[in-house]
């Protein structure tokens, strides 16, 4: 969606911030939408570029999480405060494409030395049985090693895709006695069940 010729981006006290073009990039049923805004000066260059994603939770906690990455196929998103990462299918993919990016979030949470993550599987109906394999037998193993102790998948509105990720929760749950995985319909329940996870996480500007 595009305003134009040239609209006026105004603060709540009614001063001029901004002026550009607004478009909006679709992100799912997620706890709020927002807007993402591309201020351009007299070059056309972009100098906003970054998508936030709120969740709030059932004490009235409003949880924003700031894009750090966007790849192809999925983003990674981390909540400033808490430092806990929220990482986002873009699109169905399997076999290597998946295993990668599953790799590049577990860099994410090693180096931050975070124990909590979520992950929005939205855009996925049902994952590879090779995969899931992969994750109960060689990722999931890998976290826990380093730390980690709970994950939270939100799942798509369809019925394949709530029991695909039941079954990965009742899996992967068994894999140590120290580490659970739960799984919700709302970004909203993940991140109120995620947050009363009594576990260490880091500090946000780790």
């Amino acid at each position: 969606m595009t305003i134009s010729p040239t609209p006026v981006f105004l603060a709540s006290n009614g001063t001029t911030v901004a002026t550009g073009t607004i478009s909006v990039t679709p992100v799912g049923r997620i706890g709020s939408r927002e807007q993402k805004v591309h201020p351009t000066g007299a070059t056309g260059v972009n100098t906003c570029e970054q998508l936030k994603i709120k969740a709030h939770t059932r004490s009235g906690r409003s949880m924003e999480f700031n894009e750090v990455k966007r790849a192809d196929t999925y983003s990674v998103h981390r909540h400033p405060e808490t430092g806990l990462f929220l990482f986002r299918w873009e699109e169905f993919v399997t076999g290597e494409p998946f295993r990668g990016a599953a790799r590049d979030w577990e860099e994410y949470l090693a180096e931050h030395s975070e124990t909590r993550y979520m992950v929005d599987t939205r855009t996925v109906s049902a994952h590879d049985d090779a995969d899931k394999q992969w994750l109960a037998e060689t990722w999931i193993p890998d976290l826990i090693e380093m730390g980690v102790r709970r994950g939270a998948g939100i799942y798509g509105e369809s019925a394949i895709s709530e029991m695909d990720m039941g079954r990965i929760e009742e899996s992967l749950s068994l894999i140590d006695p120290g580490y659970e995985f739960r799984v919700f319909e709302t970004t909203d329940e993940a991140a109120e069940w995620i947050r009363q996870q009594d576990v260490p996480t880091s500090a946000a500007n780790s």
